[in-house]
């Protein structure tokens, strides 16, 4: 079977020289020790309690809004919500892209087009999550979706002030 980079009878034979038979991804293993450093310098628990924070935040900001989260057991690694009734979930995450530099995922399969996703693990923090919900608005207004203007921004950040008052 043709190989290239998988070939591991070279990987073997060129570590015995403390090498490897190719140029090894070193950006991606900077950035590895880059993230490692960041995350041990604050420690897990600090971690958690980060994305604990702002995923409840973010799905008591938008339930109070006036969406509705999707999972009945929610994760702290991302919020999924379902899109109103009447909207076109595909162009919702499209016109955040495109207009408003935003971007999310949308659901796949069966919930294509019914749900989107907001990451909240990795390097993200409270003025990402804010930035999501006034672009959020703002798209949701381009599909016809009536929200208030600023109440998902004033219900995630006010959320967001509540839960991590003593905690962060």
């Amino acid at each position: 079977m043709p190989k290239y980079y998988f070939d591991f009878q070279k990987a073997r034979k060129t570590l015995r020289n403390e090498t490897t038979p190719y140029t090894p991804a070193t950006t991606l293993l900077i950035g590895l020790n880059t993230a490692l450093k960041m995350f041990l310098g604050k420690g897990h628990e600090y971690h958690w309690k980060k994305y604990a924070a702002l995923s409840l935040a973010m799905r008591q900001g938008l339930t109070a809004a006036g969406l509705q989260v999707f999972s009945q057991q929610p994760s702290h690694a991302l919020t999924a919500m379902k899109i109103p009734d009447g909207i076109d979930g595909q162009k919702f995450v499209k016109i955040l892209r495109d207009n408003y530099n935003v971007t999310v995922a949308g659901g796949q399969d069966h919930l294509k087009g019914k749900i989107f996703r907001v990451a909240h693990m990795g390097y993200y923090d409270h003025m990402d999550m804010m930035a999501f919900t006034a672009a959020m608005e703002l798209a949701f207004r381009d599909l016809g979706w009536p929200m208030e203007p600023g109440i998902a921004v004033h219900n995630v950040q006010k959320a967001y002030m509540e839960i991590t008052a003593n905690q962060l």
